[in-house]
């Protein structure tokens, strides 16, 4: 909708287009602006007609100035509205600049559901995807309740961490070996014991029922006998091993200090053990 309105082909076009377009003059003025985005806007032509930026009637309209890109609106009494903003000069003397402004309300609201389903699926897994063994929201879980199950009954419980030790030339332990590695505990350990995944090199095993000393016999032996384990043709010739830290619980200790205390142990076994070979 235009000041002077005619009936030439480019006017009707410009009152028919289903986009929203808006042209500025030289001034920074609005010069037209068509039905469509009146719509979209909730508010008559003659409102912003002549106008520049610091003249629109409410704050939010001077987004209507603003560079190429994605703007949000409140029009009042309407949903809001995700606009996307396209600018092209006209070829005119007059220095014209025509703004085209696309309603993705549609689109912006589909991906953002998109996004809320995908971590919504993300909170339910428990498994990790590489392994097949507990994830880390899996790991938690059991280790809360393991922990509030010993402070209740005085039962033992230990946690361990077993880090995968390989001179590799890259710096991530590679699928085959996190694989290989996950099976060889898995098939040494008890049905009540848990293994997760824990990052890219390193597994937390939760032992219920098992003190410190018989958690202990347990991963030394598995550490001892890895060097025979079964390992991928494709890393045979890979010199690996595993370091391990091992904390029982104790009165007063939650989760987070359990896991504490068990970093803090792995990190004094592969000082004590970098000391012995030096």
């Amino acid at each position: 909708m235009t000041e002077n309105s005619n009936n030439s082909l480019p006017e009707l076009w410009f009152e028919a287009c289903p986009t929203g377009l808006l042209i500025l003059n030289q001034d920074g003025r609005v010069e037209a602006i068509n039905p469509a985005l009146c719509s979209m806007l909730g508010l008559k032509s003659d409102e912003i007609l002549g106008r520049n930026i610091d003249e629109m009637p409410t704050p939010e309209l001077k987004d209507l100035f603003h560079p190429d890109g994605k703007l949000q609106l409140f029009p009042h009494n309407l949903p809001t509205k995700q606009l996307k903003v396209e600018s092209r000069a006209i070829k005119d003397p007059r220095g014209m600049t025509l703004r085209s402004f696309t309603d993705v309300s549609e689109e912006e609201f589909l991906r953002e559901e998109s996004i809320r389903l995908k971590q919504q699926v993300e909170e339910l897994t428990l498994t990790d995807e590489l392994t097949g063994l507990a994830n880390e929201r899996a790991f938690h879980r059991v280790l809360n309740a393991q922990v509030t199950r010993s402070r209740r009954y005085t039962n033992p419980l230990s946690l361990a961490v077993v880090e995968i030790d390989a001179e590799l030339e890259e710096a991530e332990t590679t699928s085959e070996i996190i694989l290989a590695v996950s099976r060889y505990l898995r098939d040494r350990l008890r049905w009540v014991d848990l293994i997760a995944r824990w990052s890219d090199g390193q597994f937390m095993l939760i032992l219920p029922e098992t003190n410190a000393a018989d958690a202990r016999n347990i991963l030394t032996k598995i550490k001892n006998d890895f060097t025979t384990a079964l390992l991928p043709d494709s890393v045979n010739s890979v010199a690996i091993g595993l370091n391990i830290g091992i904390a029982e619980w104790q009165k007063g200790n939650d989760g987070r200090l359990l896991m504490k205390r068990t970093m803090d142990a792995l990190a004094e076994a592969k000082e004590a053990e970098a000391t012995l070979t030096n």
